[in-house]
């Protein structure tokens, strides 16, 4: 005699079902009426609202569970269906995203940041927009304007860059804002500004069609011969910092979650602490942290990367006044990534010669250049011993740099090129 999957217990199909897809569950459904009964089980679309919608409410917390028949976790997974049914492939990554920014700002300074972060668009100002601009978003970016539409009247929320007198602070965009920038500087057709630092009106861009042969999605900066060389406005370095939104807000929420970011006076700095990089000597720490400053590389002319690096130095409280003492110089070594060494030897760093005593810190930054992709330095500090005098010295950790990949001027032009030339040859 044949056996049927009809056969199993219910206790097994619950099992089997609680594995597949929700719209596989909506087909089995109408197999049989014990099927039926089943799929409708709420633990199964309990699970199915937590893995789609990151909704872990109970029943009764919902004010859109309940009908006729009762409550359900079927009618809160229809619910946020009929409102947010098209985003379902990346709903869960870019909510989760902005739920970790949400919770970061807030512990920050409820008061800056997380204040100006406003309110979401709706389903319909969205098509409005893209009717009006004659624009198409990709999705996901159309997911996170629904969560919030950028910010307003506040420090910037993708982070600070400050060395001196060249600052950068880059606010989020309100979405009509970007649209309305779209056309602001040469070459960014089919491209839309996410940010804006108002000091020195540098953006992150985002692309929103292949009109000028980049791939929808790409988010990059332009490097310094944007700002350098107007008169040369097609040679555009190109600093590739995500091939899609998803990627680029949950990177950014994972670095704030695991504070990598720094941050100072209710701001975040855009400074990367690399946790590797934190070297002990006797009571003492140095640690690092790197940003790389696009504006400020160039790759078409001479290969030109530009970094910040931020170091900490710091005495542990419990050590004895007895080590108190002075830095009096800094060595460095410079390392590219043709393993190609340089070294600096001077006093004090950044013009201070700043006196450590049991649980003082001091924080500088400063920059260097690599002619390669990446790099890294290292070295340490000669200190001096008030009681003693002795000079010892105390080791700064590795720390590594590399830049985004990137698309040089010269590559943007042909690919360009040939985007117009296949727009020509379909007959447009």
């Amino acid at each position: 005699m044949e056996s049927s999957i009809l056969d199993l217990p219910n206790e097994i199909l619950i099992s089997i079902f609680s594995q597949i897809d929700y719209r596989d569950i909506v087909h089995c459904s109408f197999v049989c009426s014990r099927f039926k009964c089943i799929c409708d089980l709420n633990l199964i679309w309990k699970r199915f609202c937590k893995h789609y919608w990151l909704h872990d409410k109970s029943l009764e917390e919902d004010t859109f569970s309940c009908d006729s028949d009762g409550q359900s976790y079927k009618l809160v997974f229809k619910h946020y269906c009929e409102s947010w049914g098209r985003y379902i492939g990346c709903y869960r990554s870019i909510k989760k995203a902005w739920n970790v920014i949400e919770e970061y700002t807030r512990q920050l300074n409820p008061d800056t940041i997380f204040r100006s972060l406003q309110e979401g668009l709706s389903e319909e100002r969205l098509d409005e927009l893209e009717l009006e601009y004659e624009v198409e978003f990709p999705t996901d970016l159309r997911c996170s304007y629904r969560i919030h539409d950028g910010q307003i009247d506040g420090p910037g929320l993708l982070g600070t860059r400050t060395i001196s007198g060249h600052r950068v602070m880059e606010d989020l965009l309100d979405l009509e804002t970007s649209l309305d920038m779209r056309f602001g500087q040469p070459g960014t057709n089919g491209t839309m500004p996410l940010t804006l630092c108002s000091y020195s009106g540098i953006s992150q861009f985002i692309t929103l069609s292949d009109i000028e042969g980049r791939t929808p999605g790409t988010i990059f900066y332009f490097g310094i011969s944007d700002y350098i060389h107007q008169e040369v406005s097609d040679l555009r370095d190109e600093f590739i910092v995500a091939n899609s939104f998803t990627e680029w807000v949950t990177t950014f929420a994972n670095n704030l979650a695991t504070r990598r970011h720094l941050s100072l006076d209710g701001c975040i700095l855009r400074f990367l602490e690399d946790p590797t990089a934190i070297e002990h000597t006797r009571c003492f720490k140095v640690k690092a942290a790197t940003c790389f400053c696009p504006e400020l590389s160039c790759v078409t002319a001479q290969s030109h990367f530009f970094y910040l690096y931020r170091i900490t130095l710091s005495m542990s409280p419990d050590a004895p006044a007895s080590e108190s003492c002075q830095l009096e110089r800094r060595h460095w070594y410079i390392r590219d990534e043709n393993g190609k060494v340089e070294e600096v030897d001077g006093p004090g760093v950044v013009g201070e010669y700043p006196v450590m005593k049991p649980g003082s810190e001091f924080t500088w930054v400063s920059s260097t250049t690599f002619q390669t992709q990446s790099g890294c330095m290292e070295g340490y500090f000669t200190m001096r011993n008030f009681k003693t005098s002795e000079m010892f010295q105390i080791k700064c950790p590795p720390y590594h740099m590399k830049c985004p990949p990137y698309v040089t001027a010269q590559d943007r032009r042909l690919l360009a090129a040939e985007a117009k030339e296949k727009f020509n040859s379909n007959g447009h």
